[in-house]
């Protein structure tokens, strides 16, 4: 549907599922801990620069619908960055 092989997706899938493990437990802190947020934030630079490399690149036969989800999960990705910065900015 969107062009992206099972051998890269069940991966990705299985990263994110355990990603938001680790966000749910640093969110549910009372204590903000500043190098956890550092580090997400560097996974989302990571995400971010990896799915522009991806599509610069073609690594892979998208679809349309596969370019425009890569792009739009890119964009929000990018967006949750700055407002973590954001956060750590008023801390």
């Amino acid at each position: 549907m969107f062009g992206l092989p099972t051998a890269v997706l069940v991966p990705t899938g299985v990263f994110l599922v355990a990603f938001a493990g680790f966000l749910l437990h640093l969110a549910s802190r009372h204590v903000v801990n500043r190098p956890a947020v550092i580090t997400v934030m560097a996974v989302n630079v990571a995400w971010v620069i990896a799915s522009a490399e991806a599509l610069i690149a073609a690594w892979f036969p998208l679809t349309t619908l596969g370019l425009a989800l890569v792009i739009a999960q890119a964009v929000v990705v990018a967006g949750f960055t700055g407002l973590q910065f954001a956060g750590l900015r008023k801390l």
